[in-house]
């Protein structure tokens, strides 16, 4: 009875193993191609969404306002 009981769990022990390297194996397929998707994909995105601060300055009349290069000259 005692080995009946003992087959079993050495059986759930072999799955749980089967288990755990198939999950080793899947995690590291996908670290090598988000690698290689971060390498390849080096080029610069356009950003299509600007940051609401950034829409902001858009909307500001600067007509009047010094130009900032005034400020760093030489008196």
């Amino acid at each position: 009875m005692l080995t009946a009981s003992l087959t079993h769990l050495d059986a759930y022990f072999k799955t749980m193993e089967d288990d755990i390297a198939a999950l080793a194996i899947a995690n590291a397929n996908s670290a090598k191609t988000k690698e290689a998707s971060r390498i390849g994909g080096d080029k610069k995105r356009k950003n299509s969404k600007t940051s609401q601060g950034v829409e902001k300055l858009k909307k500001v009349n600067i007509s009047g306002m010094a130009k900032l290069s005034v400020f760093f000259q030489k008196s």
